[in-house]
């Protein structure tokens, strides 16, 4: 019985969820599956744009966490819903800070968790003022 639930622990771990790192070539994010294809940031506008849809990050984010500094974006495609509560989404993170946002990937929308930005009442003043558009193809 111990043995069971050893390997039944072990096989829980072997299986958590790591977000995968995407890289950005020029403006051009690298990593994302098709489905999410083409994806952009323009760091010169800090505008994003996944398949289709554009969103421009306001600046009462971009001026207050120090978007000049690197910026390391990873994104889940493929987590559990029913474990995470969470749709799948593209996180950026200001490197050498505790700054994180974390948007819905179908919609670009952000998304607001006690751990990342969207904490405080002037932090979800701000993600009301992401604007997002879909592109006309």
């Amino acid at each position: 019985m111990r043995l069971f639930a050893l390997l039944l622990v072990l096989s829980m771990s072997a299986y958590a969820h790591r977000d995968t790192v995407i890289k950005i070539d020029g403006k051009k994010l690298v990593g994302l599956p098709g489905n999410y294809l083409p994806a952009t940031f323009d760091f010169s506008t800090n505008t994003l744009s996944v398949k289709g849809i554009q969103v421009t990050f306001p600046k009462c984010l971009t001026n207050h966490n120090k978007f000049d500094r690197e910026i390391d974006i990873s994104a889940s495609w493929y987590h559990s819903f029913e474990y995470t509560k969470l749709p799948p989404y593209i996180s950026f993170r200001v490197e050498g800070s505790e700054f994180g946002l974390i948007l819905d990937l179908d919609t670009l929308k952000p998304i607001s968790t006690s751990w990342t930005f969207g904490k405080t009442k002037g932090e979800l003043d701000c993600i009301n003022q992401f604007k997002v558009v879909e592109k006309k193809t």
